[in-house]
């Protein structure tokens, strides 16, 4: 489904950003009157620039970006003087898109969409983190005891959507139930993907037979619904699941995709109604019983289309970060590893880390003095992630202790490694005002540039070696001894060892400017669903 941004200029000589799925009828909509709230009471409104893209949740997507541009910098774009948006900008983004297109219309207000004119920028497009908001129209709306909707959509319950099924296990103690042909799924297996295909174990025509589970028909919606309740999927063949499941086999009159979607949400509501001692379970009943919005058939599956598209984009996203890391990690293997001509090896030498950087202890902080509203970090093991340190929850005191020493006062820069638990993980602290905690060590390069020196420990041949080295019960520790008493290949030229992290510094910051976008199509996604399943946004004329 195509899609348009577009920028008006009203009568006061504001702006006014928007998108649509149909501009002509847009256009016609402002100028009688019935648009946005800020164009109705500024007409006329004429198009000065617009934007073609294959989906309209590009459309959403660019409309919010270009909504949080200023004047000036909006008046860049629409008199296409593509080099003056860097000066205008903090940070650049490609945003994926068939087509650009824009022209400067006659002033009439007579909305008509102008022709498609070449020779835009692609590149110069600026990511913000805001999300969908809603695209006012002339919907009108009704209150209804799940809250406001559209006057045209209806106040269904779930168990009029669907012939909602139970599952059941076979006996284990008899071997003919198990290994067949059928499809049996449980709970773990549920939730990370859309669709499923194939179960890890699977049963027999017999143990189907002899067993509460019933075959269920492709495009059937599983639910957990215990031990981990609001996991959904999309079956893709005939199966079956084990009792952990309130399966939906949903009927004709609705959208199967659509009913996918707008269940998602629903976990929270799921968790609400469940009860149970041992652990938590929602009955068949509950879920029945409880209420949803729904629109006409042809607007969920307007619907449904845009957030499969979207979901498309995000897998295709997450499909070519996992095939760049595994580039960098052949990267690593080939540039840590020595050459293997005897004239190119002299300048390696097998060397201890010990040789080239020392590693110094944290502090035993007492949870005692944690403040929430402090203004020091502290850095645990927790926040040592593989590569990078994550901030997200962290311990904070005001007062700094009076024997802490200068290394435990952390900088941006300051190397760190998990010495229990996950031995061996590394990461460069990207905060100031943070300390480092026991268990956590800080590594101090000597003689080695420290961006190789970084690498040189993400390699997994040293973080495998830590794996074994690792004593203790359910966490493993390692010591001083087994991070510096590991030995391997150094290249002795400094300006060799730069350009080796250059290489994969670069390979980095390429898969994290693909994990910002990733999250950023995902906060789109809820935003999208956000206003899609509520009414808010239309798709089609009502």
């Amino acid at each position: 489904m195509k899609g348009f941004m577009y920028i008006l200029k009203c009568a006061d000589d504001s702006y006014y950003t928007g998108s649509t799925k149909n501009l002509e009828y847009r256009l016609q909509q402002h100028n009688n009157g019935e648009g946005a709230n800020h164009t109705k009471k500024r007409l006329p409104v004429k198009l000065v620039y617009y934007e073609k893209f294959d989906r309209i949740d590009k459309a959403f997507y660019r409309e919010k970006q270009v909504q949080g541009w200023s004047r000036k910098k909006k008046e860049a774009l629409i008199n296409r003087e593509y080099g003056k948006l860097p000066e205008l900008s903090i940070a650049y983004r490609d945003l994926p898109s068939t087509s650009r297109t824009s022209e400067n219309v006659p002033s009439s207000a007579s909305g008509n969409v102008p022709s498609r004119t070449s020779g835009t920028n692609n590149n110069m497009v600026v990511e913000t983190d805001t999300v969908v908001e809603a695209l006012e129209t002339t919907t009108r709306y009704k209150k209804t005891e799940i809250g406001v909707i559209p006057e045209d959509w209806e106040v269904k319950y779930l168990g009029e959507i669907a012939k909602i099924i139970g599952g059941g296990t076979p006996s284990t103690n008899e071997t003919s139930f198990w290994n067949g042909d059928i499809n049996w799924f449980t709970p773990t297996e549920i939730g990370l993907k859309k669709y499923s295909y194939e179960s890890l174990r699977k049963i027999t025509k017999i143990g189907l037979e002899n067993s509460s589970a019933r075959l269920l028909p492709a495009g059937t919606i599983l639910l957990t619904t215990r031990a981990g309740i609001g996991d959904i999927s999309i079956l893709m063949s005939e199966a079956c699941t084990n009792q952990g499941f309130q399966s939906f086999v949903v009927n004709d009159s609705f959208d199967n995709e659509y009913i996918y979607y707008l269940i998602s949400t629903l976990k929270n509501t799921f968790i609400q109604n469940a009860s149970g001692s041992t652990f938590l379970e929602i009955s068949p009943k509950k879920i029945k019983a409880i209420q949803i919005a729904v629109p006409t058939k042809a607007e969920q599956k307007a619907i449904a289309e845009v957030l499969s598209d979207t979901d498309e984009l995000i897998q295709s996203l997450e499909k070519k970060i996992a095939k760049k890391r595994l580039i960098k990690q052949g990267a690593m293997q080939k540039l840590l590893t020595p050459p293997s001509q005897p004239e190119a090896l002299e300048g390696w030498e097998v060397k201890k880390l010990g040789e080239v950087a020392e590693i110094r202890n944290g502090y035993a902080f007492k949870s005692i003095t944690y403040d929430n509203n402090g203004k020091y970090r502290i850095i645990t093991i927790a926040n040592v992630q593989d590569g990078f340190m994550d901030i997200t929850n962290c311990n904070k005191i005001t007062n700094l202790p009076k024997d802490i020493q200068s290394h435990q006062r952390l900088f941006k820069g300051d190397l760190l490694m998990s010495m229990t638990g996950n031995v061996g993980r590394t990461c460069i602290v990207s905060e100031n005002n943070s300390l480092l905690n026991q268990r956590v060590g800080k590594l101090i390069v000597t003689d080695i540039k420290m961006k190789f020196f970084f690498y040189l420990v993400q390699d997994r041949k040293f973080l495998n070696q830590m794996i074994l080295n690792a004593q203790g019960g359910a966490q493993g520790n390692i010591g001083k001894n087994d991070i510096l008493g590991y030995e391997t290949y150094i290249p002795l030229n400094k300006s060799e060892q730069t350009q080796i992290a250059t290489i994969l510094s670069d390979m980095d910051n390429e898969i994290e400017m693909l994990e910002n976008k990733l999250t950023k199509y995902k906060k789109l996604k809820q935003g999208m669903m956000q206003e899609l399943l509520t009414g808010k946004i239309r798709l089609i004329n009502n």
